[in-house]
């Protein structure tokens, strides 16, 4: 009996340890049927806003990607901006990562050969907008940026980034994003702490009585 109530108490320790180790997409957006003249996009995945009301004329909807998508996920669409008018400005990303920690973005792009080649991401931080990423995205194929927003110093709780776009020289200049996400790791809750430190004190005991 000793022995089987260790071993369910070891089970135990060890779900609460993967637990730990396991990424949760906080938000996640497609961009499959998205509406160019809407303004804001909702995630598809978790909780979350796009907002790009600050180029919605140049939106569009072009081709997309698998590439970063979640699993199940089509290429289908991508977001798009077209014109070198919209140089300097910005869509906003809004999310609340309340329960989570090591959070990340990483999300697909490609731009075409007069499209925005300077663009960067800004988190708003004690209460300024500060660059925390630099990009510029291939002309010829789709690649993943990824950016370490915990580094930055985003922790738990509503957050805010921009991806600022820059560069076009041209008119017909246009830059593509897809399946962009924000990652996180969930903070084990008392709960959970507290079976994998009774698993460890039992498993201790156990070890004295039987070393």
């Amino acid at each position: 009996m000793r022995n089987r109530h260790a071993g369910a108490m070891t089970c135990a320790l060890a779900m609460a340890t993967a637990h730990a180790a396991s990424a949760d997409v906080v938000a996640n957006w497609n961009f499959n049927g998205f509406m160019p003249d809407s303004g804001v996009v909702q995630a598809s995945v978790g909780s979350g806003s796009f907002d790009f009301r600050g180029v919605t004329a140049g939106a569009s909807a072009m081709g997309g990607t698998l590439l970063n998508g979640l699993a199940g996920t089509l290429a289908g669409e991508s977001f798009a901006v077209t014109g070198s008018a919209y140089n300097g400005r910005y869509v906003q990303i809004d999310f609340n990562s309340q329960g989570q920690a090591d959070l990340a973005l990483s999300f697909a792009t490609r731009r075409s050969g007069t499209g925005f080649a300077n663009d960067r991401v800004d988190a708003f931080l004690a209460g300024a907008w500060t660059t925390i990423a630099s990009f510029s995205p291939s002309s010829t194929d789709w690649s993943v940026v990824s950016v370490d927003l915990a580094s930055a110093g985003i922790g738990a709780g509503a957050a805010s980034l921009r991806i600022y776009i820059d560069g076009a020289t041209s008119s017909l200049g246009s830059v593509r994003f897809d399946n962009l996400s924000v990652t996180g790791t969930p903070v084990p809750g008392p709960g959970a702490l507290s079976v994998a430190a009774i698993g460890t004190a039992m498993l201790g005991g156990r070890r004295r009585r039987t070393g």
